[in-house]
């Protein structure tokens, strides 16, 4: 397999894609060195001052509507 540049990322539907392809998850991240991605950080999203970075989650944590804020 190619190589993925850092950063790239996939659609929730990738592990049915890859189960109907007969691929194993496991084998796709062992072979690939991957890793899962569970937000991204923006560097001076606000201010651009020293230390200025917003991170953003790619999905709501588990539970999320459950919280009474």
């Amino acid at each position: 397999m190619r190589t993925i540049g850092v950063g790239e990322g996939t659609w929730p539907t990738l592990r049915g894609s890859l189960e109907r392809i007969g691929v194993a998850e496991t084998a796709l991240f062992r072979e690939c060195d991957a890793a899962f991605k569970q937000g991204g950080r923006f560097v001076g999203w606000t201010t651009g001052a020293e230390g200025d970075a917003y991170y953003h989650p790619l999905m709501l944590p588990q539970g999320f509507s459950r919280v009474n804020l």
